[in-house]
């Protein structure tokens, strides 16, 4: 059989840092979504905007999650990643990939040499780009699909269901023509996030290994270290993201909220100040390091077997 290329081990084992970044992390994920969309304070049925109840914290989302949707409520929008891993996962580490490859090259690098600072800053950034355009579509399902509540959640007894599941949410955005909904808050957020990601990570396992030999417990440590860096670093870009995505999403432009990223930025300083670009902050940095740590261990064992 023929030996699998670089590119094509990348794309493999990045399937497999999907799926386990899925497993490990989406319940958490959830709540941090929903605390992100949310109105702030209050009983889920007692207050809430038109259409999301009001979550006064982790804990509070969490048990009314439960409570309204059972246990597997946590895992709403999972279809999304789970879908989307076999494309976003394999061309997010691609990407890394040709991008460590092409800095090695141009600079005259040797495979077996560490990677400079420079050129990890300039890799990142490559890849948090190339990244956005497929993550932003799948981030933008998941999120619509995660913020859908049933009718439990509300005083009047209206559910805010628009969509039926994973193909219908997509075809709709398509037809909407909402696909790339979110993409310059999702560029904003991942070119210097993708940078400190995996700078991050190669720095750390260079200071503990070599990089033809990383013992799973450097892998763990630096890839939990990795998204804990990340979500530090992007938190509030992302909470703005979240939001532009989710903006009125059983209508048209007539209902929604924000005109652009700016506008989103200032309307969310107008009305919960620096305070509300750290809502889901607690369950973000709660699932940030168990997630990543099995994310990268998942994509380095199967690249090895490859």
């Amino acid at each position: 059989m023929r030996e699998l290329s670089e590119s094509q081990k990348d794309i493999l084992a990045g399937c497999a840092r999907g799926g386990a970044q899925i497993l490990v992390g989406h319940p958490l994920d959830t709540l941090k979504v929903r605390l992100q969309t949310s109105a702030s304070g209050g009983s889920a049925h007692a207050r809430g905007t038109a259409s999301a109840p009001a979550f006064s914290g982790m804990f509070h989302c969490l048990r009314e999650t439960v409570r309204c949707d059972g246990v597997m409520g946590l895992y709403k929008g999972a279809s999304s990643p789970f879908v989307g891993c076999i494309f976003y996962s394999s061309v997010l580490f691609f990407a890394w990939g040709q991008s460590t490859r092409f800095v090695r090259g141009y600079w005259n690098i040797p495979e077996q040499d560490a990677l400079p600072i420079k050129q990890l800053v300039i890799a990142g950034m490559m890849t948090g780009g190339m990244a956005s355009f497929v993550e932003s579509p799948v981030d933008l399902a998941k999120s619509l699909l995660q913020t859908q509540y049933n009718a439990r959640y509300f005083a009047d007894g209206q559910a805010r269901v628009h969509y039926r599941g994973l193909f219908h949410c997509a075809t709709s955005l398509v037809r909407a023509g909402r696909i790339f909904t979110g993409l310059p808050a999702t560029l904003m957020r991942n070119v210097p996030g993708s940078c400190a990601y995996f700078m991050s990570y190669e720095l750390i396992c260079q200071r503990l290994q070599t990089p033809e030999h990383r013992e799973k417990s450097t892998v763990l440590l630096a890839g939990g270290l990795a998204g804990i860096v990340f979500w530090g670093l992007i938190f509030p870009i992302d909470v703005v993201k979240s939001r532009i995505q989710t903006d009125a999403a059983e209508s048209g432009d007539s209902r929604r909220q924000y005109r652009d990223t700016l506008h989103c930025f200032q309307q969310i300083y107008h009305k919960h100040g620096l305070r509300g670009f750290w809502r889901g902050f607690l369950p973000c940095m709660i699932r940030a390091a168990p997630c990543n740590a099995a994310s990268f261990l998942a994509f380095e064992t199967i690249r090895g077997l490859l």
